[in-house]
């Protein structure tokens, strides 16, 4: 697979229109129209919060200006407890990425 890389310092980095599907699942239409999440948030403003240049998914970087390896763990709090998920940027870079930027907004 041949990625174009923006991001030298980190070559994980695709830009957010070449690692996404533009187009929602036919299953999503409905809640396209809608225009909100099932949340009840603006999609075409989380849209625009992460794929903006210099916006959430740029902002998401997995080693610091050092070269040292960042890491990321998402906490779900249930009413049966808290679940504490590890995230492989090396395995799945664009899906981490992805969560961190829809985390953030």
């Amino acid at each position: 697979m041949l990625l174009r890389v923006l991001n030298r310092a980190d070559p994980r980095h695709v830009p957010f229109p070449e690692a996404v599907f533009l187009d929602p699942p036919n299953d999503d239409q409905q809640l396209l129209e809608s225009g909100v999440t099932k949340a009840g948030k603006s999609i075409g403003k989380l849209y625009e919060m992460i794929s903006a240049p210099g916006g959430l998914w740029d902002q998401v970087v997995f080693t610091t200006a050092a070269g040292k390896q960042l890491t990321y763990t998402a906490v779900v709090a249930t009413d049966h407890g808290t679940i504490k998920i590890e995230l492989w940027p090396d395995v799945a870079p664009a899906h981490v990425r992805n969560f961190v930027a829809l985390a953030r907004a």
